[in-house]
């Protein structure tokens, strides 16, 4: 008696089961909803060339201090360090060179009438707003004869700063390195950027070779540079004001014995300096832009043998000026 009470109710349950799918699938089906057309709308870039952009805080949130350092981040780039802490560093792009890569700040082109090329180690991330890499150009209004002359191109665009602040750094770490650091900004008018560093460079190492097994120590590898800019905004018009002045020592090279090598003395004093004022004005249909720019820039170079024996007599001096 108890088997057929169960299986009578399994049955009713599986009956009940079925009856409420057919009742779900019917309330499915019923449930049709008619909508209007749907429209696309998409925006075309307005570039052709492939660019690669850091901005805002992403860029200020990267563990570097110089422009150099950010571009690493990009690809197809190779950046070539030379002399170490605080020395020359150039960026070239797909191996054409250095001298085919284009830099500008704020739309004007930076130059170098010495080598051609740009110390992109010389300009801090701390007044950035981004940093950009295209492959030749901007494709875009108001640009000048230069910028399609360059295989490719990096912009530097200063940030405007959006709140009134007062910061200050101080950093020191090996090899005698301090580092200060101070920053001010005005909402929207101007900022002041300082900074100042200082390293003698000195540093033990082990020279092997057939004939020795010594310890040495790597001697005029010292640098000194203090850098001050400062920009104004008001409308379309920006207004920027940089200088540079650095003293750095070139350290020589081991060549077959530690014991015979004479130490390098050989010393660079650099100085560049520049002065830069940029309008811009877009209506519907027409745009204005303006650029002003006045640089100088001193190299002076002394490879002295009275103090190296080995080295030949060299004493250049460079400089350019450039309206």
């Amino acid at each position: 008696m108890k088997h057929k009470i169960l299986s009578a109710l399994i049955i009713l349950c599986s009956s009940l089961q079925t009856l409420w799918a057919q009742k779900s699938l019917i309330n499915y089906e019923d449930s049709l909803f008619s909508i209007d057309d749907v429209v696309c709308v998409g925006e075309r870039p307005h570039y052709l060339t492939p660019s690669q952009t850091i901005s805002g805080p992403t860029l200020q949130n990267l563990s570097t201090t110089s422009v150099a350092d950010a571009l690493k981040y990009f690809s197809g780039v190779q950046i070539k360090d030379f002399g170490g802490l605080g020395g020359l560093k150039t960026v070239n792009v797909r191996s054409l060179g250095s001298q085919h890569v284009g830099v500008y700040l704020d739309g004007i082109r930076i130059t170098n009438a010495q080598n051609g090329q740009v110390d992109l180690g010389r300009y801090s991330l701390s007044n950035m707003e981004s940093v950009s890499l295209y492959n030749a150009n901007k494709n875009e209004r108001l640009q000048s004869a230069t910028e399609y002359a360059s295989a490719a191109t990096v912009y530097m665009q200063t940030r405007k700063p959006d709140r009134t602040t007062l910061t200050a750094e101080y950093g020191t770490g090996s090899f005698g390195l301090n580092k200060v650091k101070g920053y001010f900004s005005l909402k929207d008018r101007l900022f002041v950027d300082a900074e100042y560093q200082h390293t003698d460079g000195n540093y033990k190492f082990r020279f092997r070779s057939l004939s020795e097994d010594t310890i040495g120590k790597r001697h005029n590898s010292d640098i000194r540079f203090y850098r001050l800019e400062a920009a104004g905004f008001y409308k379309g018009l920006a207004t920027h004001v940089y200088y540079y002045n650095s003293e750095r020592g070139l350290p020589g090279p081991v060549i077959r014995r530690l014991t015979d090598q004479w130490d390098s003395t050989d010393r660079q004093w650099d100085q560049n300096f520049f002065v830069q004022s940029s309008y811009k004005k877009m209506w519907e249909n027409f745009g204005l832009r303006t650029n002003l720019k006045y640089s100088f820039d001193y190299l002076h170079y002394l490879q002295d043998p009275s103090t190296n024996a080995a080295a030949i007599y060299c004493n250049n001096h460079y400089t350019q000026q450039s309206v």
